[in-house]
C-alpha cells in the first residue's frame, strides 16, 4: 500500500531523470488500487514534443496500463 509521502518520493525520483535531458524537472506518478501504475518525468526537450509533460505522459501511460481511457477512481501526484 502506498501513501502519499511515498507516492511524492517516487515522484521526486521520476522528476530527476528530466535533468538527463535538459528538462524542468517535474515527475508524476499514477495510482490505482494503492499501487503506482505510471510514473514519468517531462520530455519535451528529449522528444522535441511541447505536450510531453509529466502530467500528461503519466495518463497516457495509465490509460494503458487499465485498457480504458476513462481515468475514475485513479489519482496521481506531481511535483
Amino acid at each position: 500500500m502506498i501513501n502519499d509521502h511515498d507516492a511524492m518520493t517516487f515522484a521526486l525520483a521520476e522528476a530527476r531523470n528530466a535533468l538527463a535531458h535538459d528538462d524542468v524537472p517535474v515527475g508524476a506518478v499514477a495510482i490505482h488500487n494503492d499501487t503506482i501504475i505510471a510514473s514519468r518525468h517531462n520530455e519535451r526537450e528529449l522528444c522535441n514534443d511541447p505536450t510531453a509533460h509529466a502530467e500528461v505522459l503519466v495518463l497516457r501511460n495509465a490509460a494503458y496500463s487499465l485498457g480504458r481511457w476513462r481515468l475514475k477512481g485513479e489519482s496521481h501526484k506531481s511535483c
